[in-house]
């Protein structure tokens, strides 16, 4: 959440002015511009303090010092305020820090930091003026996309931490296959069913046997029923002798089936007599004239 204070809380997370950088902050390293070094040092001990607490590599916080000293030298090419560079530096320092840590897309960042610039040209209470022009924001997006924005994925890279992890199998036991004994120590066994290792095994075998007795017989009994049905139906009396509109129905849906017939069974005929002339042609190809 962007820090700062106004009378309209729905601006409060857009203010940036004496934030991150105060104005004291900026009065300190405008003494400190002839003297690059401590002008860094500054920056790493009294601005990216909490941050640098949080991240360890050096090489990560030269990288972020060197942005924001960018970005300084730019605003004084700009004959900026002391006002105009503690917003400036602020809203560059969260905009980094966010782009930075929540993994922002190339996009979303860029988005990010022109609707923060475009919020710095409004009036957020009685008692403020707007800190920039459109001109000012139009020059401070055309720096920071040819700095920041140019070599956005060399940043990401940069500040992405790497973390080594050794991973090591821990065994609880020894998967160790026991010693068999070779066939030649064995001895013959004439009744299998007699060793107790093996007798569960053959009780499965003649309950499975008798399972398979009873079946055959419920399916010998079914048999015998769907027979008794048969031979009723051949017991049962003729059915009525078709007579009149019936009769004719009856002949032609018989017709059709009898035609129908034929047409299958001369297809059939065609087809395996064209089966075999095939063949015949694979074994006696036709001379070529």
């Amino acid at each position: 959440m962007f820090k700062g204070i106004t009378d309209n809380p729905q601006h409060s997370q857009w203010i940036f002015y004496d934030t991150h950088f105060t104005r004291n902050d900026i009065l300190n390293l405008i003494k400190l511009e002839n003297q690059p070094e401590q002008f860094r040092k500054y920056i790493i001990e009294n601005i990216l303090v909490n941050w640098v607490q949080k991240d360890a590599s050096e090489n990560r916080n030269e990288v972020f010092v060197d942005q924001l000293c960018q970005l300084y030298r730019f605003m004084n090419s700009q004959n900026y305020t002391a006002e105009q560079k503690s917003t400036l530096m602020s809203l560059a320092y969260e905009i980094f820090i966010k782009s930075m840590e929540k993994k922002m897309t190339q996009i979303d960042s860029f988005n990010l930091l022109k609707q923060a610039l475009h919020e710095q040209t409004k009036i957020f209470s009685t008692q403020t003026i707007p800190i920039f022009t459109q001109q000012h924001c139009k020059n401070v997006i055309d720096f920071i996309k040819g700095s920041f924005y140019r070599y956005y994925s060399l940043y990401e890279l940069t500040m992405t931490k790497f973390i080594d992890l050794n991973i090591y199998s821990n065994y609880k036991f020894d998967n160790n296959f026991p010693q068999l004994q070779s066939l030649s120590s064995g001895k013959k066994i004439d009744n299998p069913a007699e060793v107790p290792a093996l007798k569960y095994l053959f009780n499965k075998i003649q309950e499975n046997e008798h399972e398979d007795e009873y079946d055959e017989e419920q399916d010998q009994h079914q048999t015998e029923q769907e027979q008794e049905h048969i031979d009723q139906d051949k017991d049962s009396p003729k059915k009525r002798v078709l007579t009149g509109e019936d009769l004719l129905i009856q002949q032609y849906v018989d017709n059709k089936l009898n035609n129908y017939n034929q047409d299958v069974q001369n297809k059939v005929v065609q087809s395996q007599e064209q089966v075999l002339e095939q063949a015949q042609n694979i074994i006696n190809p036709p001379k070529k004239k």
